[in-house]
Protein backbone atom coordinates (compact mmCIF):
# COMPACT_ATOMS: atom_id res chain seq x y z
CA UNK A 1 0.00 0.00 0.00
CA UNK A 2 1.63 3.24 -1.15
CA UNK A 3 0.02 5.21 1.65
CA UNK A 4 -0.51 5.26 5.40
CA UNK A 5 -3.81 3.43 6.07
CA UNK A 6 -6.49 4.71 8.44
CA UNK A 7 -9.95 3.81 9.75
CA UNK A 8 -11.37 4.98 6.42
CA UNK A 9 -8.66 3.61 4.11
CA UNK A 10 -7.71 -0.03 4.52
CA UNK A 11 -7.73 -3.45 2.82
CA UNK A 12 -9.66 -6.57 3.86
CA UNK A 13 -8.30 -9.83 2.44
CA UNK A 14 -10.98 -12.51 2.82
CA UNK A 15 -9.18 -15.80 3.30
CA UNK A 16 -12.51 -17.61 3.36
CA UNK A 17 -15.91 -16.23 2.38
CA UNK A 18 -19.32 -17.84 2.10
CA UNK A 19 -20.55 -15.37 -0.58
CA UNK A 20 -19.07 -13.95 -3.76
CA UNK A 21 -20.24 -10.45 -2.80
CA UNK A 22 -17.82 -9.46 -0.01
CA UNK A 23 -20.13 -6.66 1.14
CA UNK A 24 -23.09 -9.04 1.73
CA UNK A 25 -24.23 -8.57 5.36
CA UNK A 26 -24.88 -12.32 5.64
CA UNK A 27 -21.35 -13.30 4.54
CA UNK A 28 -19.40 -15.50 6.96
CA UNK A 29 -15.68 -16.29 6.99
CA UNK A 30 -12.27 -14.96 8.00
CA UNK A 31 -10.34 -11.93 6.77
CA UNK A 32 -7.13 -9.98 7.33
CA UNK A 33 -7.53 -6.26 7.82
CA UNK A 34 -4.52 -4.22 6.75
CA UNK A 35 -4.82 -0.82 8.41
CA UNK A 36 -7.65 0.66 10.46
CA UNK A 37 -7.11 2.91 13.48
CA UNK A 38 -4.19 0.94 14.96
CA UNK A 39 -2.25 0.65 11.64
CA UNK A 40 -2.01 -3.10 12.16
CA UNK A 41 -2.42 -6.40 10.31
CA UNK A 42 -5.10 -8.29 12.26
CA UNK A 43 -7.23 -11.42 11.70
CA UNK A 44 -11.02 -11.25 12.09
CA UNK A 45 -13.98 -13.62 11.91
CA UNK A 46 -17.13 -12.32 10.24
CA UNK A 47 -20.52 -13.69 11.24
CA UNK A 48 -23.89 -13.10 9.61
CA UNK A 49 -25.38 -9.70 10.34
CA UNK A 50 -22.08 -7.86 9.79
CA UNK A 51 -20.74 -9.00 13.15
CA UNK A 52 -16.92 -9.17 13.29
CA UNK A 53 -14.72 -10.67 16.02
CA UNK A 54 -10.98 -10.07 16.27
CA UNK A 55 -9.00 -13.35 16.53
CA UNK A 56 -5.42 -12.06 16.25
CA UNK A 57 -4.61 -8.53 17.41
CA UNK A 58 -1.69 -7.44 15.22
CA UNK A 59 1.23 -5.20 16.07
CA UNK A 60 0.02 -1.62 16.49
CA UNK A 61 1.80 0.92 14.29
CA UNK A 62 3.19 -1.68 11.88
CA UNK A 63 1.69 0.13 8.88
CA UNK A 64 2.21 3.66 10.19
CA UNK A 65 4.34 4.59 7.17
CA UNK A 66 3.77 6.34 3.86
CA UNK A 67 4.71 3.15 2.01
CA UNK A 68 4.00 -0.40 3.23
CA UNK A 69 5.36 -3.42 1.37
CA UNK A 70 5.04 -6.87 2.94
CA UNK A 71 4.87 -10.49 1.98
CA UNK A 72 2.18 -12.03 4.18
CA UNK A 73 1.56 -15.61 5.25
CA UNK A 74 -1.45 -16.88 7.19
CA UNK A 75 -1.70 -20.48 8.37
CA UNK A 76 -4.44 -22.49 9.99
CA UNK A 77 -3.49 -25.85 11.46
CA UNK A 78 -5.48 -28.48 13.36
CA UNK A 79 -8.62 -26.61 12.23
CA UNK A 80 -8.37 -23.95 14.94
CA UNK A 81 -4.78 -22.68 15.34
CA UNK A 82 -4.22 -19.50 13.31
CA UNK A 83 -0.96 -17.57 12.79
CA UNK A 84 0.04 -14.42 10.89
CA UNK A 85 3.54 -13.82 9.51
CA UNK A 86 4.92 -10.78 7.68
CA UNK A 87 8.19 -10.31 5.79
CA UNK A 88 9.32 -6.75 5.05
CA UNK A 89 12.17 -8.00 2.83
CA UNK A 90 9.63 -9.54 0.39
CA UNK A 91 12.04 -12.49 0.00
CA UNK A 92 9.93 -15.04 1.87
CA UNK A 93 13.00 -15.83 3.99
CA UNK A 94 12.58 -13.31 6.81
CA UNK A 95 9.10 -13.84 8.21
CA UNK A 96 8.35 -12.35 11.62
CA UNK A 97 5.42 -13.52 13.72
CA UNK A 98 2.44 -11.20 13.61
CA UNK A 99 0.54 -13.09 16.30
CA UNK A 100 -1.47 -16.28 16.88
CA UNK A 101 -5.03 -17.12 17.82
CA UNK A 102 -7.64 -19.90 17.88
CA UNK A 103 -11.00 -20.20 16.15
CA UNK A 104 -12.80 -23.09 14.44
CA UNK A 105 -16.30 -21.80 13.71
CA UNK A 106 -16.10 -21.97 9.91
CA UNK A 107 -14.28 -24.95 8.41
CA UNK A 108 -15.30 -24.66 4.76
CA UNK A 109 -15.43 -21.89 2.18
CA UNK A 110 -16.34 -21.16 -1.43
CA UNK A 111 -14.57 -17.87 -2.07
CA UNK A 112 -11.35 -15.89 -1.59
CA UNK A 113 -11.42 -12.15 -2.26
CA UNK A 114 -10.04 -8.68 -1.59
CA UNK A 115 -12.12 -5.71 -0.45
CA UNK A 116 -10.55 -2.24 -0.68
CA UNK A 117 -11.94 0.67 1.30
CA UNK A 118 -10.86 4.19 0.28
CA UNK A 119 -12.34 7.52 1.30
CA UNK A 120 -11.34 9.54 -1.78
CA UNK A 121 -10.17 8.98 -5.34
CA UNK A 122 -6.63 10.03 -4.36
CA UNK A 123 -5.95 6.47 -3.13
CA UNK A 124 -6.72 5.00 -6.57
CA UNK A 125 -3.79 2.87 -8.02
CA UNK A 126 -1.98 2.85 -4.67
CA UNK A 127 -2.90 -0.75 -3.82
CA UNK A 128 -0.64 -3.43 -5.33
CA UNK A 129 -1.36 -7.08 -4.54
CA UNK A 130 0.19 -10.12 -6.21
CA UNK A 131 1.79 -13.55 -5.68
CA UNK A 132 -1.34 -15.06 -4.14
CA UNK A 133 -0.85 -18.70 -3.23
CA UNK A 134 -3.50 -20.85 -1.50
CA UNK A 135 -2.39 -24.36 -0.61
CA UNK A 136 -2.65 -27.06 2.05
CA UNK A 137 -0.63 -26.27 5.13
CA UNK A 138 2.26 -28.69 5.73
CA UNK A 139 3.63 -28.29 9.26
CA UNK A 140 7.38 -27.74 9.58
CA UNK A 141 8.76 -30.55 11.73
CA UNK A 142 12.42 -30.07 10.77
CA UNK A 143 14.66 -28.48 13.38
CA UNK A 144 16.92 -25.64 12.25
CA UNK A 145 20.64 -26.20 11.72
CA UNK A 146 23.73 -24.07 11.17
CA UNK A 147 24.33 -23.63 7.46
CA UNK A 148 27.62 -21.70 7.65
CA UNK A 149 29.97 -20.02 10.12
CA UNK A 150 32.20 -17.16 8.94
CA UNK A 151 34.99 -15.37 10.83
CA UNK A 152 34.69 -11.72 9.82
CA UNK A 153 37.52 -10.42 12.01
CA UNK A 154 39.17 -11.13 15.36
CA UNK A 155 36.07 -9.96 17.28
CA UNK A 156 33.24 -10.87 14.92
CA UNK A 157 31.55 -14.11 13.85
CA UNK A 158 28.67 -14.57 11.42
CA UNK A 159 26.39 -17.59 11.89
CA UNK A 160 23.93 -18.49 9.16
CA UNK A 161 21.05 -20.88 9.86
CA UNK A 162 19.38 -22.98 7.17
CA UNK A 163 15.95 -21.44 7.78
CA UNK A 164 14.29 -18.49 9.47
CA UNK A 165 14.66 -18.66 13.25
CA UNK A 166 13.06 -16.57 15.96
CA UNK A 167 14.86 -13.33 16.72
CA UNK A 168 14.58 -13.84 20.47
CA UNK A 169 16.30 -17.22 20.45
CA UNK A 170 18.98 -16.13 17.97
CA UNK A 171 20.05 -12.98 19.85
CA UNK A 172 20.06 -14.64 23.28
CA UNK A 173 23.72 -14.60 24.37
CA UNK A 174 23.16 -17.58 26.66
CA UNK A 175 22.59 -19.78 23.58
CA UNK A 176 26.24 -19.39 22.49
CA UNK A 177 29.55 -20.29 24.12
CA UNK A 178 33.11 -20.21 22.72
CA UNK A 179 35.92 -22.02 24.50
CA UNK A 180 39.55 -20.96 25.14
CA UNK A 181 38.60 -17.96 27.22
CA UNK A 182 36.20 -16.21 24.84
CA UNK A 183 32.91 -17.21 26.49
CA UNK A 184 29.53 -15.77 25.50
CA UNK A 185 29.26 -13.09 22.81
CA UNK A 186 29.06 -9.53 24.06
CA UNK A 187 26.32 -8.66 21.53
CA UNK A 188 24.31 -10.45 18.81
CA UNK A 189 22.36 -8.77 16.00
CA UNK A 190 20.65 -9.87 12.77
CA UNK A 191 22.67 -9.35 9.61
CA UNK A 192 21.09 -6.70 7.39
CA UNK A 193 22.37 -8.23 4.14
CA UNK A 194 22.14 -12.02 4.35
CA UNK A 195 19.00 -13.90 5.40
CA UNK A 196 18.98 -16.26 8.41
CA UNK A 197 22.33 -14.74 9.50
CA UNK A 198 23.33 -13.27 12.87
CA UNK A 199 26.47 -11.34 13.79
CA UNK A 200 28.21 -12.14 17.10
CA UNK A 201 30.43 -9.40 18.59
CA UNK A 202 33.04 -10.86 20.93
CA UNK A 203 35.12 -9.62 23.84
CA UNK A 204 37.85 -10.82 24.33
CA UNK A 205 38.97 -11.30 20.73
CA UNK A 206 40.41 -14.37 19.01
CA UNK A 207 44.11 -15.18 19.12
CA UNK A 208 45.86 -15.84 15.83
CA UNK A 209 46.39 -19.47 14.75
CA UNK A 210 44.21 -20.68 17.64
CA UNK A 211 41.54 -23.36 17.18
CA UNK A 212 38.19 -22.70 18.87
CA UNK A 213 34.89 -24.46 19.42
CA UNK A 214 31.54 -22.70 19.53
CA UNK A 215 28.50 -24.38 21.08
CA UNK A 216 25.09 -23.21 19.90
CA UNK A 217 21.87 -24.38 21.56
CA UNK A 218 18.16 -23.64 21.99
CA UNK A 219 17.74 -21.93 18.61
CA UNK A 220 14.08 -22.12 17.60
CA UNK A 221 12.43 -21.80 14.19
CA UNK A 222 9.06 -20.17 13.51
CA UNK A 223 7.23 -23.47 13.97
CA UNK A 224 8.69 -24.06 17.42
CA UNK A 225 11.25 -26.68 16.40
CA UNK A 226 14.41 -26.42 18.53
CA UNK A 227 17.86 -27.02 17.06
CA UNK A 228 19.93 -29.82 18.55
CA UNK A 229 22.97 -28.63 20.52
CA UNK A 230 25.67 -28.03 17.92
CA UNK A 231 29.45 -27.70 18.33
CA UNK A 232 31.58 -26.33 15.48
CA UNK A 233 35.37 -26.17 15.46
CA UNK A 234 37.16 -23.42 13.55
CA UNK A 235 40.61 -21.92 13.19
CA UNK A 236 41.15 -18.19 13.52
CA UNK A 237 43.84 -17.06 11.15
CA UNK A 238 44.98 -13.52 10.39
CA UNK A 239 47.03 -13.28 7.20
CA UNK A 240 50.67 -12.36 7.68
CA UNK A 241 53.17 -10.78 5.35
CA UNK A 242 53.97 -13.26 2.59
CA UNK A 243 50.63 -15.09 2.75
CA UNK A 244 49.14 -13.10 -0.13
CA UNK A 245 51.77 -12.00 -2.67
CA UNK A 246 51.88 -9.96 -5.85
CA UNK A 247 52.35 -12.57 -8.55
CA UNK A 248 52.05 -11.00 -12.01
CA UNK A 249 51.76 -7.47 -13.36
CA UNK A 250 51.02 -5.92 -16.74
CA UNK A 251 52.01 -2.24 -16.68
CA UNK A 252 52.59 -1.58 -20.41
CA UNK A 253 49.55 -2.92 -22.29
CA UNK A 254 49.15 -2.76 -26.06
CA UNK A 255 47.62 0.50 -27.27
CA UNK A 256 44.59 1.53 -25.22
CA UNK A 257 44.16 -1.86 -23.54
CA UNK A 258 44.26 -2.11 -19.73
CA UNK A 259 46.78 -2.99 -17.03
CA UNK A 260 46.28 -5.84 -14.58
CA UNK A 261 47.70 -7.03 -11.27
CA UNK A 262 47.55 -10.65 -10.10
CA UNK A 263 47.79 -11.79 -6.48
CA UNK A 264 48.44 -15.32 -5.21
CA UNK A 265 47.49 -17.07 -1.94
CA UNK A 266 50.80 -18.55 -0.81
CA UNK A 267 49.40 -19.67 2.57
CA UNK A 268 47.77 -22.93 3.63
CA UNK A 269 44.50 -21.19 4.53
CA UNK A 270 41.53 -19.67 2.69
CA UNK A 271 41.72 -15.89 3.14
CA UNK A 272 38.84 -13.41 3.00
CA UNK A 273 39.83 -10.45 0.80
CA UNK A 274 36.98 -8.19 1.87
CA UNK A 275 38.42 -4.72 2.46
CA UNK A 276 41.81 -5.47 0.88
CA UNK A 277 43.23 -2.72 -1.37
CA UNK A 278 45.73 -2.19 -4.15
CA UNK A 279 47.53 1.15 -4.05
CA UNK A 280 50.61 3.19 -5.00
CA UNK A 281 53.32 4.77 -2.88
CA UNK A 282 54.00 8.41 -3.70
CA UNK A 283 57.34 10.23 -3.65
CA UNK A 284 56.91 11.08 0.05
CA UNK A 285 56.33 7.44 1.00
CA UNK A 286 52.60 7.93 1.49
CA UNK A 287 49.83 5.68 0.21
CA UNK A 288 47.82 6.97 -2.75
CA UNK A 289 45.46 5.78 -5.52
CA UNK A 290 43.87 3.09 -3.35
CA UNK A 291 41.44 0.67 -4.99
CA UNK A 292 39.24 -1.56 -2.83
CA UNK A 293 39.21 -5.13 -4.14
CA UNK A 294 35.94 -6.31 -2.56
CA UNK A 295 33.23 -4.62 -0.49
CA UNK A 296 31.74 -8.00 0.43
CA UNK A 297 33.14 -11.36 1.49
CA UNK A 298 35.34 -12.95 -1.18
CA UNK A 299 37.60 -15.83 -0.22
CA UNK A 300 40.73 -16.78 -2.12
CA UNK A 301 41.65 -20.44 -1.73
CA UNK A 302 45.17 -21.68 -0.97
CA UNK A 303 47.17 -21.81 -4.19
CA UNK A 304 44.63 -19.66 -6.08
CA UNK A 305 45.30 -16.41 -7.92
CA UNK A 306 42.97 -13.45 -8.52
CA UNK A 307 43.49 -10.84 -11.23
CA UNK A 308 42.33 -7.21 -11.03
CA UNK A 309 41.87 -4.68 -13.83
CA UNK A 310 39.68 -1.71 -14.69
CA UNK A 311 38.51 -3.31 -17.95
CA UNK A 312 37.74 -7.01 -17.78
CA UNK A 313 36.92 -7.33 -21.47
CA UNK A 314 40.27 -5.80 -22.39
CA UNK A 315 42.12 -8.59 -20.60
CA UNK A 316 39.84 -11.22 -22.15
CA UNK A 317 40.69 -9.80 -25.60
CA UNK A 318 44.43 -9.59 -25.03
CA UNK A 319 45.11 -12.90 -23.24
CA UNK A 320 43.83 -16.43 -22.92
CA UNK A 321 41.94 -16.35 -19.61
CA UNK A 322 41.26 -19.94 -18.58
CA UNK A 323 39.63 -19.02 -15.26
CA UNK A 324 37.43 -15.98 -15.97
CA UNK A 325 35.70 -16.32 -12.57
CA UNK A 326 39.05 -15.27 -11.05
CA UNK A 327 39.25 -12.06 -13.11
CA UNK A 328 37.70 -9.03 -11.39
CA UNK A 329 36.97 -5.52 -12.64
CA UNK A 330 37.59 -2.57 -10.32
CA UNK A 331 36.20 0.94 -10.68
CA UNK A 332 39.78 2.19 -10.80
CA UNK A 333 43.30 0.80 -10.65
CA UNK A 334 46.48 2.16 -9.08
CA UNK A 335 48.73 3.98 -11.51
CA UNK A 336 51.16 1.61 -13.28
CA UNK A 337 53.65 3.68 -15.34
CA UNK A 338 55.44 1.98 -18.22
CA UNK A 339 59.03 2.65 -17.13
CA UNK A 340 58.87 2.04 -13.39
CA UNK A 341 56.40 2.22 -10.53
CA UNK A 342 55.13 0.95 -7.20
CA UNK A 343 52.17 -1.26 -6.35
CA UNK A 344 51.26 -2.42 -2.85
CA UNK A 345 48.68 -4.77 -1.36
CA UNK A 346 47.02 -3.60 1.86
CA UNK A 347 45.05 -5.90 4.16
CA UNK A 348 41.83 -5.07 6.01
CA UNK A 349 43.43 -3.36 9.02
CA UNK A 350 45.61 -1.14 6.84
CA UNK A 351 48.89 -3.05 6.99
CA UNK A 352 50.95 -3.49 3.83
CA UNK A 353 51.02 -7.23 3.21
CA UNK A 354 53.14 -7.12 0.02
CA UNK A 355 54.84 -4.44 -2.09
CA UNK A 356 56.62 -4.27 -5.43
CA UNK A 357 58.76 -1.50 -6.95
CA UNK A 358 59.14 -2.69 -10.54
CA UNK A 359 61.28 -1.50 -13.43
CA UNK A 360 60.85 -2.00 -17.15
CA UNK A 361 64.41 -3.35 -17.48
CA UNK A 362 63.38 -6.44 -15.48
CA UNK A 363 61.98 -7.78 -18.76
CA UNK A 364 63.92 -10.34 -20.77
CA UNK A 365 66.65 -8.25 -22.48
CA UNK A 366 66.25 -9.88 -25.90
CA UNK A 367 62.59 -8.97 -26.23
CA UNK A 368 62.00 -6.93 -29.37
CA UNK A 369 58.74 -5.51 -28.01
CA UNK A 370 57.82 -5.09 -24.33
CA UNK A 371 54.37 -3.64 -24.94
CA UNK A 372 51.70 -6.14 -23.93
CA UNK A 373 54.13 -8.39 -22.04
CA UNK A 374 53.45 -9.16 -18.37
CA UNK A 375 56.09 -9.60 -15.67
CA UNK A 376 55.67 -12.90 -13.86
CA UNK A 377 56.95 -13.91 -10.47
CA UNK A 378 59.31 -16.89 -10.66
CA UNK A 379 59.01 -18.14 -7.07
CA UNK A 380 56.30 -17.33 -4.54
CA UNK A 381 58.69 -18.35 -1.74
CA UNK A 382 61.44 -15.86 -2.55
CA UNK A 383 61.17 -12.15 -1.63
CA UNK A 384 58.91 -10.03 -3.81
CA UNK A 385 61.38 -7.23 -4.39
CA UNK A 386 64.20 -9.36 -5.84
CA UNK A 387 64.64 -8.32 -9.50
CA UNK A 388 65.84 -11.81 -10.42
CA UNK A 389 62.56 -13.22 -9.05
CA UNK A 390 60.67 -11.70 -12.01
CA UNK A 391 60.69 -12.59 -15.68
CA UNK A 392 58.79 -11.71 -18.83
CA UNK A 393 55.91 -14.09 -19.50
CA UNK A 394 56.72 -16.61 -22.19
CA UNK A 395 55.84 -16.18 -25.84
CA UNK A 396 54.09 -19.57 -25.88
CA UNK A 397 51.74 -18.42 -23.09
CA UNK A 398 50.71 -15.33 -25.06
CA UNK A 399 53.01 -13.09 -22.97
CA UNK A 400 50.73 -13.30 -19.96
CA UNK A 401 48.97 -15.89 -17.79
CA UNK A 402 46.23 -14.04 -15.89
CA UNK A 403 44.27 -16.35 -13.52
CA UNK A 404 46.57 -19.38 -13.94
CA UNK A 405 50.05 -20.71 -13.15
CA UNK A 406 52.86 -18.43 -14.27
CA UNK A 407 54.67 -19.59 -17.39
CA UNK A 408 57.99 -18.73 -15.73
CA UNK A 409 57.33 -20.36 -12.36
CA UNK A 410 60.50 -21.95 -11.05
CA UNK A 411 60.50 -25.73 -11.27
CA UNK A 412 61.75 -25.78 -7.67
CA UNK A 413 58.16 -24.86 -6.72
CA UNK A 414 57.09 -28.21 -8.14
CA UNK A 415 58.23 -31.66 -7.08
CA UNK A 416 58.61 -35.18 -8.33
CA UNK A 417 55.25 -36.10 -6.89
CA UNK A 418 52.25 -36.20 -9.21
CA UNK A 419 48.57 -35.55 -8.54
CA UNK A 420 46.33 -36.49 -11.45
CA UNK A 421 42.58 -36.55 -12.03
CA UNK A 422 40.84 -39.19 -14.10
CA UNK A 423 38.85 -36.49 -15.90
CA UNK A 424 38.47 -32.72 -16.12
CA UNK A 425 34.67 -33.01 -16.20
CA UNK A 426 32.60 -35.47 -14.17
CA UNK A 427 28.85 -35.89 -13.77
CA UNK A 428 27.67 -37.69 -10.60
CA UNK A 429 24.28 -38.63 -12.03
CA UNK A 430 24.57 -42.43 -11.72
CA UNK A 431 24.49 -43.00 -15.46
CA UNK A 432 27.60 -45.16 -15.34
CA UNK A 433 29.78 -42.59 -17.13
CA UNK A 434 32.29 -40.59 -15.06
CA UNK A 435 30.09 -40.62 -11.97
CA UNK A 436 33.11 -40.15 -9.69
CA UNK A 437 36.18 -37.94 -9.73
CA UNK A 438 39.22 -40.12 -9.02
CA UNK A 439 42.23 -38.34 -7.52
CA UNK A 440 45.48 -40.25 -7.98
CA UNK A 441 48.80 -39.57 -6.26
CA UNK A 442 52.30 -40.89 -6.87
CA UNK A 443 55.16 -40.03 -4.49
CA UNK A 444 58.95 -40.43 -4.67
CA UNK A 445 59.07 -42.14 -1.25
CA UNK A 446 56.89 -43.29 1.60
CA UNK A 447 56.06 -41.53 4.84
CA UNK A 448 54.13 -38.58 3.40
CA UNK A 449 50.87 -37.28 4.91
CA UNK A 450 48.12 -35.93 2.63
CA UNK A 451 45.30 -33.41 3.08
CA UNK A 452 42.78 -32.75 0.33
CA UNK A 453 39.94 -30.21 0.24
CA UNK A 454 37.42 -29.14 -2.40
CA UNK A 455 36.76 -25.42 -2.88
CA UNK A 456 34.03 -23.83 -4.98
CA UNK A 457 34.75 -21.19 -7.62
CA UNK A 458 34.45 -18.43 -4.98
CA UNK A 459 37.15 -20.07 -2.85
CA UNK A 460 34.84 -21.42 -0.15
CA UNK A 461 35.76 -24.84 1.34
CA UNK A 462 32.87 -27.23 0.75
CA UNK A 463 34.29 -30.75 1.22
CA UNK A 464 37.20 -32.27 3.15
CA UNK A 465 38.17 -35.44 1.27
CA UNK A 466 41.26 -36.45 3.22
CA UNK A 467 42.72 -35.24 6.49
CA UNK A 468 46.17 -36.37 7.65
CA UNK A 469 46.06 -39.47 5.44
CA UNK A 470 49.26 -41.53 5.61
CA UNK A 471 50.34 -42.18 2.02
CA UNK A 472 52.06 -45.04 0.31
CA UNK A 473 54.04 -44.58 -2.86
CA UNK A 474 50.83 -44.38 -4.89
CA UNK A 475 47.12 -44.40 -4.29
CA UNK A 476 43.68 -43.15 -5.28
CA UNK A 477 40.74 -41.57 -3.51
CA UNK A 478 37.50 -40.16 -4.88
CA UNK A 479 34.95 -37.34 -4.78
CA UNK A 480 31.26 -38.05 -5.39
CA UNK A 481 30.13 -34.45 -6.01
CA UNK A 482 28.65 -33.96 -2.51
CA UNK A 483 29.56 -31.42 0.16
CA UNK A 484 30.44 -32.16 3.79
CA UNK A 485 26.74 -32.43 4.65
CA UNK A 486 26.24 -35.02 1.88
CA UNK A 487 24.19 -32.59 -0.21
CA UNK A 488 24.33 -32.37 -3.98
CA UNK A 489 26.36 -29.43 -5.25
CA UNK A 490 25.39 -27.27 -8.23
CA UNK A 491 27.10 -27.43 -11.59
CA UNK A 492 30.24 -25.34 -11.95
CA UNK A 493 33.98 -25.09 -11.47
CA UNK A 494 35.59 -26.54 -8.35
CA UNK A 495 39.16 -26.61 -7.09
CA UNK A 496 40.85 -29.78 -5.83
CA UNK A 497 43.55 -28.55 -3.43
CA UNK A 498 46.04 -31.12 -2.17
CA UNK A 499 48.77 -30.61 0.41
CA UNK A 500 51.36 -33.35 0.95
CA UNK A 501 54.03 -33.09 3.63
CA UNK A 502 56.68 -35.25 5.23
CA UNK A 503 56.49 -35.06 9.06
CA UNK A 504 60.20 -35.75 9.65
CA UNK A 505 61.90 -34.31 6.55
CA UNK A 506 59.96 -31.05 6.44
CA UNK A 507 59.02 -31.34 2.79
CA UNK A 508 55.73 -29.72 1.74
CA UNK A 509 54.15 -30.19 -1.68
CA UNK A 510 51.00 -28.38 -2.79
CA UNK A 511 48.84 -29.00 -5.85
CA UNK A 512 45.76 -27.19 -7.17
CA UNK A 513 43.67 -28.61 -9.99
CA UNK A 514 40.41 -27.37 -11.47
CA UNK A 515 37.51 -29.68 -12.29
CA UNK A 516 34.04 -29.13 -13.73
CA UNK A 517 31.03 -30.74 -12.04
CA UNK A 518 28.32 -31.25 -14.66
CA UNK A 519 24.74 -32.43 -14.39
CA UNK A 520 22.03 -33.26 -16.87
CA UNK A 521 19.63 -30.37 -17.40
Amino acid sequence: MLFNPSSANYVDIFLTASHENLTDPELTGYFLRLGNTDDEIALYRKDAGNKIIKIIDGLNGLLNKSENKYRLKVTRRSKEEWAIWHDASLSGNAYISGGTGTDSIYLYSKYFGILIRQSTESFHTKHLIDNIDIKPFIPDQQSPAINALSILDKRTLAIQFDETVTILSAINKENYFINNGVGQPMHIKPDSTFSHTFICILDPSFENKQTYEIKVKNIQDLSGNIMADTIISFLFYTPEKGDIVLNEILFNPVGSESDYVEIYNHSLYPINLKGYKLANINSNGGITNTAILFDEDQVIAPGACFVFTDDRQSIMRSFKVNNPHQLFELDKMPSLPNEEGHVILIETEGNIIDALAYQENWHFPLLNQREGVALERISTSRPTQLPDNWMSASKSSGYGTPTEKNSQMNISNASNSVITLNTEIFSPDQDGHEDLLLINYQLPEGGYVLNCMIFDAAGRPIRTLQKNMLCGLAGTFRWDGLDDQMRQLPMGYYIVFTEIFHPTKGKIIKHKKEVVLARQR
